[in-house]
């Protein structure tokens, strides 16, 4: 046999095995590359889900928080009975902040709007309960205090944690829109 129809036919086979070799490493790149976009998208798709009720639990959380500071909560679990207006405004002042500090790392998960909302309802409130408080004789009682709290609300019309929960729920609900 000469060289020619040697190499001619090692060209024929060879050819063909090395475009069968690169055609089998481009399909495996790119179904490797799909696996990898597929495990992606489901990774994103898990991260997505979690977020989300992790946001959620927040708003719920923050809801909470602002029930238990209301008014209405405030003077029905925590009575003023033998407490002084200057000291029952104490106890309510610690409740209030202590209950903040407990849900303070909520702000992460909710928007920075409707923390603001949150943290304006607590300061108003401790703002009007301080207010009453100054405004009251100095031997008041907690009874006092609660009742003028109360009184000056009404006639406000407006409950500051009344003002923040409507916030948080409008930003919830936008949670279950597309």
């Amino acid at each position: 046999m000469d060289l020619t129809t040697s190499v001619s036919e090692a060209l024929l086979y060879s050819v063909p095995a090395a475009l069968v070799v690169v055609a089998v490493r481009i399909v495996l790149y790119w179904q490797k590359d799909k696996d990898d976009q597929d495990q992606k998208y489901k990774l994103k798709a898990d991260i997505i889900k979690n977020n989300f009720a992790l946001k959620l639990s927040a708003y719920e959380r923050c809801v909470l928080f602002l029930e238990r500071i209301s008014p209405q909560h405030l003077f029905t679990t925590n009575i003023p009975a033998g407490k002084t207006a200057e000291q029952y405004y104490r106890e309510l002042e610690y409740i209030i902040n202590s209950e903040y500090e407990h849900n303070i790392t909520q702000q992460i998960y909710i928007s920075p709007q409707a923390w603001i909302a949150l943290v304006k309802g607590k300061e108003d409130l401790l703002s009007i309960l301080r207010n009453v408080k100054n405004n009251l004789p100095a031997n008041a009682d907690g009874f006092a205090l609660a009742n003028s709290a109360v009184k000056f609300l009404e006639e406000q019309q407006a409950f500051p944690t009344q003002s923040a929960i409507l916030v948080l729920k409008t930003e919830s609900n936008g949670l279950f829109s597309l």
